[in-house]
């Protein structure tokens, strides 16, 4: 299910992202990611950053650059500075090597 909750957040579509997350039986890292920064965009960022703190700890690396930008907007500048740290040697997403 993460493609679609990703492609509602690139649509978009961040209503309809949290809905369709809250319809998952076992949603995965991904899902979790997703839903999150549809939550961000929502501009409910206390629950962008526990979604994406759980999707961190379901194993989605991806989900600390997004982690980073709630960081950032909430002024803690040297924890999204550390977040971005942990993916210096990872192989990013086009979109996550841009942000």
């Amino acid at each position: 299910m993460a493609l679609p909750l990703y492609r509602l957040f690139l649509a978009g579509e961040y209503e309809r992202g949290i809905a369709a997350f809250h319809r998952l039986e076992q949603p995965s890292g991904s899902d979790y990611r997703w839903a999150g920064a549809c939550q961000f965009r929502l501009g409910r960022v206390l629950e962008a950053r526990q979604w994406l703190l759980t999707a961190l700890s379901k194993g989605e690396r991806g989900a600390n650059v997004d982690l980073a930008i709630c960081l950032r907007f909430e002024g803690e500048f040297a924890a999204a500075g550390a977040c971005l740290d942990t993916l210096r040697d990872e192989a990013l997403s086009p979109r996550d090597a841009a942000l």
